[in-house]
């Protein structure tokens, strides 16, 4: 076996790109390499000195490149870096590399090709002149988390971890840190911009000094003409910016494309693509359907594109604040008819021009104040069959396009008509038109499409109406959708009666066999996912750098094994005694791993304890339940956040619940601290009672006020109204009904639907905090709190405030997810929790709406059938941002039982209904 045979065995399990492996075989044959390690993982491959042990922290180096040099460069790099002795590690694939250079790629992480740790600042300073001098001429983007070495080349450097030092912080996450002088922890941020700690020491004399945060994103001039007012949104490829234009008061908008960013494989880059985009601008201004192109410079070698500000509406901005005028959610027939027949005429013209627009979607149409529409983001047009990169939007790109490879020749017209449909879908059902994955044989897109539209029939004349088009655009076979023509002919006479096109049967309920298949299926599924060998039992959330609590409520395993002693509890699903078994023993040991026990019930680790202990119960297991009831006497009770969620609130719920269980004292007294602690951390203001996250506590919710249940009124007064009767206390209850007060003074009615704010005193300076339907923070977790006041206090002021929430949950179901903390899955438990209360089977049946719009979204994988989580296209398992969370509900939708988490067997019923 040769030396290059050799290196690819050693990482054949994560085998790196051919090109990448002859460069790095190139340099190891003209450099002594006796005995270096290398080893890859998912992204990166290691190529380590022998004995290497690398540092905690310090200043490390990046280089980053093209993707037509990426080879080049690391042959390059590579030669220096291992003739000084240093270890490094670089992207093992051209698709990452392409990733790391993508407009789409988070700015903190972007252009990062070679990553190389240094052994001191000596051997830093060594390394950063000789990979510059060996990569001088190269090319690649700018890396702006890092300061380049010198201007114009690809070598930059920023200080950072070295290792993987992950430490679980104030908000119940493993996020990177950093350890100053003092021995304190700081966070390793990767920010878009050069952030060292003040007490990093000085790599370079000349190194000029961070710029403050309060001097960054001052008003800037371009083209010595436009004032930057305000950035729109931020990416890789540069910013997009509200403008004002010196020369005639107007106010434009400013799109900006980075050098070397986003090249492909044809050498384009972005700068290219909005050059582009200008041409296509100006191509299309007499159609009136696009902004016009006001002027395009370039500055600094980046290039920026004027274009007119339209006065008007994202589409999906207008879609639900017009639906939101609707008792029933949805948009009138009128309003989605003349959309649809604005959109297929500007269709029809861009078609007439030999062109394809690529990227149809709700995203990239703004409806005037005039109602006109209007298309923006043009630079995706392209004759059918150029080489392009490959774009879609999730649940608007056609089958063909999203099975493509990421490089090759533009879709044909079938594919803007298939766009074209999903976006009529939404229109009429206000329901994006995600399709996850799906591993179900026979099962077409067609057929998926129409669980969807099923769903809206009963309530949407506008989806009735545009059935047929619908169908007839949304198929697999592009050959068989409907041709523009037919389109702007349907949409003439809309209603029609279309034989060819199958209309489903209207399914606006869903079934006790639906109900069923979603729980026996989910549940199967989650047992079958365990991973109980790895460090998260299930795969974690990970979001901007940071990794979930693998054993919190919120996204970890306490929240699913809850849910699964819940549903092992019912007769019919004895066997999953196993699979609980398994998930209860990792938890129990995982548990025991960190030393720090935060208190939230979501976020911290006292839910993990309630769950270990229903999990122990339901099991039979004297020695899990011990074990549960000592680490939930771990966490601290009186705590800087008072929350329901990461604090003191939450907390306290899990002491009344273990008081309740054993009946030991020591969880009374603990309770009784926490609650003692929320009433003396309260504020009266002048709208009633607060609480805040205080300014200096090490946490991202520092400074936060809100209404809501996970960090506001609503989940502090419902842990006092609880504690007020399980430890006989009136203060307690006085606090709780004064949150009462607070909530019915500060909801938003729309017509009949009750709506919360969340708050947060920063939004409602700003003008932006709208009421919302949310669990965390709007009528679904609000609506929990005061149905409990209502059915302990028979204070029948909340009556009326709980069925406007319903109404709310009702209206909005359309646009969530189906998760618990910000969409269907909490809804449906206060609907299910009103059906109850208020002996109405009315909110039952709109518990069944909510279960037919999760279905809507449902997907087979590994023969299950199952939903995906927050982001609404992937599967994520834990309680509120997952699968469990959602199945919680819907098991309670088919057995009946309690909510989980909420101590109504500790509540009195004072109910009219009840004292009878």
């Amino acid at each position: 076996m040769n030396e290059l045979s050799e290196l690819r065995y050693s990482l054949e399990s994560h085998p790196v790109d051919e090109e990448y492996l002859q460069a790095l075989h190139r340099a190891m044959a003209k450099v002594a390499t006796e005995s270096w390690r290398l080893r890859a993982n998912e992204a990166w491959c290691y190529v380590e000195p022998p004995s290497h042990c690398r540092r905690l922290q310090g200043w490390k180096l990046h280089v980053s490149t093209t993707l037509p040099e990426a080879a080049q460069t690391l042959e390059r790099a590579a030669m220096v870096l291992l003739a000084e002795q240093a270890a490094f590690k670089f992207a093992r694939s051209t698709s990452l590399v392409e990733e790391l250079n993508s407009p789409r790629c988070p700015r903190g992480n972007s252009g990062k090709f070679i990553t190389v740790y240094p052994d001191d600042d000596d051997h830093f300073r060594l390394l950063a002149e000789a990979l510059h001098r060996a990569t001088e001429g190269m090319v690649g983007p700018a890396i702006l988390s890092d300061r380049p070495y010198r201007p114009g080349g690809v070598v930059h450097y920023r200080y950072g971890g070295f290792r993987a030092n992950d430490v679980l912080n104030s908000d119940g996450s493993y996020s990177p840190m950093l350890v100053a002088p003092d021995g304190t922890w700081i966070k390793d941020d990767r920010e878009a911009w050069f952030s060292p700690p003040e007490w990093a020491p000085r790599p370079f004399e000349d190194m000029p000094e961070p710029r403050p945060a309060d001097r960054r994103g001052g008003p800037v001039k371009l083209a010595d003409r436009y004032v930057v007012r305000k950035a729109i949104r931020h990416s890789n490829r540069g910013g997009v910016y509200r403008a004002e234009d010196t020369a005639t008061d107007a106010t434009v908008v400013i799109k900006q494309a980075r050098p070397h960013v986003g090249v492909d494989p044809s050498g384009e880059t972005a700068q290219d693509r909005l050059r582009y985009e200008a041409r296509m601008l100006e191509q299309f201004e007499p159609h009136g359907f696009t902004p016009r192109k006001l002027a395009l410079f370039a500055q600094s070698d980046h290039i920026f594109l004027v274009q007119e500000e339209i006065q008007g509406q994202p589409l999906r901005h207008w879609v639900e604040e017009r639906s939101r005028q609707r008792d029933g959610g949805l948009l009138t027939a009128d309003e989605v008819l003349d959309v649809a027949r604005q959109l297929a005429a500007a269709v029809a013209t861009i078609h007439g021009a030999n062109l394809v627009l690529r990227d149809l979607s709700p995203g990239n149409v703004i409806i005037e104040d005039n109602g006109r529409v209007r298309l923006i983001d043009v630079e995706f047009f392209a004759g059918p069959g150029d080489m392009v990169p490959r774009v879609y939007t999730p649940g608007y790109g056609a089958p063909e396009v999203v099975r493509t490879a990421s490089w090759g020749p533009a879709s044909s017209y079938p594919a803007d008509l298939y766009s074209l449909g999903a976006t009529l879908l939404y229109l009429a059902s206000c329901m994006e038109p995600y399709l996850h994955a799906d591993e179900a044989p026979g099962r077409t897109v067609g057929d998926r499409i129409a669980t969807i539209l099923a769903v809206a029939l009963p309530q949407s004349e506008a989806a009735r109406q545009l059935a047929p088009l619908i169908g007839g655009l949304l198929t697999e076979q592009p050959g068989k959708r409907w041709t523009i023509d037919r389109v702007v002919d349907f949409l003439d006479d809309p209603g029609q009666a279309v034989p060819d096109v199958r209309v489903p049967e209207p399914a606006g309920r869903a079934s006790e066999d639906v109900v069923r298949l979603l729980v026996d299926d989910g549940t199967a599924y989650i047992v079958e996912a365990m991973r109980p060998d790895q460090p998260h039992l299930w795969p974690p959330m990970e979001a901007l750098g940071v990794t979930n609590d693998p054993c919190n409520v919120q996204a970890g395993a306490g929240g699913v094994v809850a849910y699964l002693a819940r549903a092992a509890g019912t007769p019919a699903a004895s066997d999953l005694r196993p699979g609980l078994a398994v998930a209860s023993r990792w938890l129990a040991a995982r548990l025991r791993d960190d030393t720090r026990v935060l208190p939230g019930l979501y976020f911290g680790r006292s839910g993990a304890a309630w769950a270990l202990h229903s999990a122990g119960t339901a099991l039979d297991n004297p020695d899990l339940v011990a074990q549960a009831a000592r680490y939930a006497k771990l966490a601290p009770v009186r705590w800087p956040n008072p929350d329901m969620t990461h604090g003191t609130a939450g907390l306290g719920m899990a002491q009344l619940y273990f008081w309740s269980a054993t009946q030991d004292p020591d969880f009374r007294q603990r309770a009784k601290a926490a609650a003692d602690g929320l009433a003396d951390a309260v504020v009266t203001g002048p709208d009633g009672v607060r609480w805040m996250v205080p300014e200096s506590f090490d946490s991202a919710l520092a400074g936060l006020t809100h209404f809501g249940y996970a960090h506001g009124v609503a989940g502090m007064c419902h842990f006092l109204l609880v504690a007020a009767h399980a430890l006989n206390d009136d203060r307690y209850l006085e606090l709780a009904r004064a949150g009462g007060d607070l909530l019915a003074s500060v909801v938003e009615w729309e017509g009949p639907a009750a709506l919360w704010p969340s708050g947060d005193a920063a939004k409602r300076e700003a003008g932006i905090d709208p009421g919302i339907t949310w669990w965390c923070s709007g009528s679904a977790g609000v609506g929990a709190f005061l149905l409990r006041l209502w059915r302990s206090t028979g204070d029948a002021r909340y009556e009326e405030l709980l069925r406007g929430a319903a109404v709310a949950l009702r209206r909005d179901k359309w646009f969530l997810t189906p998760v618990a903390c910000h969409g269907l899955a909490s809804s449906g438990e206060l609907l299910l929790d009103m059906a109850a209360a208020f002996d109405d089977d009315t909110y039952r049946e709109w518990a069944e709406e909510i279960a037919a719009c999760i279905h809507a979204r449902n997907a087979y994988h590994r023969g299950r059938m199952v939903v995906p989580g927050e982001s609404g296209r992937d599967i994520t398992i834990g309680f509120n941002v997952g699968l469990a969370g959602v199945l919680a509900f819907l098991h309670r939708l088919r057995n009946g039982g309690e909510r989980l988490w909420m101590l109504d067997g500790l509540l009195p019923d004072q109910t009219p209904e009840r004292r009878k």
